[in-house]
């Protein structure tokens, strides 16, 4: 990706930065009027500008400092950089994302369609000045009429769905370790316990699934891409919340009131993936922070398993497709600890700890509880799972250390 600086479109709206990363304050006077955006030098500092620091502060470093504001981006602008539309998609032809270059930087245009009215600008501001190390940055945005492009910074990796099923040699995946796939699971905890509980703000993903999730070698960690979609969509109902009090974990009343109005957020349209969506919002549409948990438990087990949350197996006997879910067989292996070895991906070649693929199958369970309020929060689950991949590693370099050890395992 480029590292030029991205052009700024100053915006009449002023935006809130986000209070758990914000900057020391500081003044800063002149002794002429001084444009920052344009990258005019600043001089004649008085003392009170001055900056409590050892060292000359930077205009680069300044201007860092300062809150971003985001890239408003013309329907035209993007339809040259994506060749009308017809550019390199990501994720399969029916996706409706696109690799291109914007303003001399590789970036991920989303197209969503706009389900209820919102204040674009002012949130996209908001969602523009978070970042996170585990979720792909959203960068601007563009709206025409009931059409949004959402505009990311392209992260050249693949999916977890590519990783764990894209291979075209029978037998083979990327993701070969159980560490590698633990410290994933992880990743992705951590992406959302921040989107729950360290912005100000009450937000929901509502997309989280495999092919929402990036995969990047050598390391193989993740992030979580589409951040931002389901606000900037008005498919959630976004509150700010106030930081100086405790902030609830979800919402559990059926509406809100938004812009003056009632949002009922129980009778939408369902739009989501089988086998990720919450049975509460495939039943009511209720979405909540506990529609995502549910979507990581999906997420957890398709990385324990290899398999799809959702396939269909042809039935000989009835010469019928059967329907089969990944859900369903978590009570059972539960219940039968000895069936984990034919349940778990038979392309780690038993080489996972038990022990930790029984804990994670017990996070994840507690993830896909058919009540919502019985489903743990991210915070939690970030937790545990860390935990997991601390036994892991462990496990991982005792088995290093015993070079020449031979194992034989009785058939699966």
């Amino acid at each position: 990706m480029c590292g030029q600086k991205l052009e700024k479109v100053q915006s009449p709206i002023p935006l809130r930065p986000n209070p758990s990363s914000r900057s020391p304050k500081f003044r800063v006077s002149t002794s002429k009027s001084t444009d920052l955006s344009s990258g005019t030098n600043i001089s004649n500092f008085s003392k009170e500008s001055q900056i409590t620091s050892a060292s000359s502060t930077s205009l680069s470093s300044l201007r860092a400092s300062l809150p971003q504001r985001p890239i408003l981006f013309s329907l035209s602008e993007i339809s040259r950089a994506t060749n009308n539309f017809r550019s390199q998609k990501l994720g399969g032809r029916s996706s409706m994302a696109w690799k291109c270059a914007l303003r001399e930087k590789q970036v991920a245009v989303l197209q969503r369609n706009v389900t209820y009215p919102i204040e674009f600008q002012s949130v996209l501001s908001d969602l523009c000045s978070i970042h996170h190390k585990e979720v792909i940055k959203l960068i601007g945005g563009c709206l025409e009429g009931e059409t949004i492009f959402l505009v990311y910074e392209f992260e050249d990796g693949l999916s977890l769905s590519d990783c764990l099923r894209g291979s075209k040699i029978p037998g083979f995946t990327v993701l070969s370790s159980w560490v590698s796939r633990i410290q994933i699971a992880l990743d992705v905890a951590k992406a959302l316990e921040y989107m729950h509980h360290d912005i100000p703000l009450v937000y929901v993903h509502k997309y989280l699934k495999g092919s929402s999730i990036i995969v990047f070698e050598p390391e193989y960690r993740a992030k979580v891409a589409n951040f931002g979609a389901s606000i900037l969509t008005g498919e959630f109902p976004m509150k700010f919340e106030e930081h100086s009090g405790s902030k609830s974990e979800i919402m559990e009343e059926n509406s809100v009131e938004f812009g003056g109005r009632v949002r009922r957020y129980g009778s939408r349209k369902i739009v989501g993936t089988q086998g990720y969506m919450a049975p509460e919002y495939v039943s009511d549409g209720v979405i909540t922070q506990k529609s995502d948990v549910f979507s990581f438990g999906v997420v957890v087990l398709e990385i324990l398993s290899g398999e799809e949350p959702v396939k269909y197996v042809h039935d000989k006997e009835n010469n019928e497709f059967k329907k089969v879910s990944l859900i369903e067989n978590v009570g059972s292996i539960l219940a039968e600890p000895l069936r984990l070895r034919t349940w778990v991906d038979s392309r780690l070649k038993d080489s996972y700890p038990v022990e930790c693929a029984e804990r994670v199958i017990q996070i994840a369970a507690s993830c896909v509880d058919l009540d919502p309020k019985k489903r743990p929060d991210m915070r939690w689950v970030s937790v545990e799972m860390s935990r997991v991949l601390m036994k892991s590693e462990k496990w991982a370099q005792n088995l290093r250390g015993r070079k020449g050890v031979t194992v034989t395992f009785e058939a699966r």
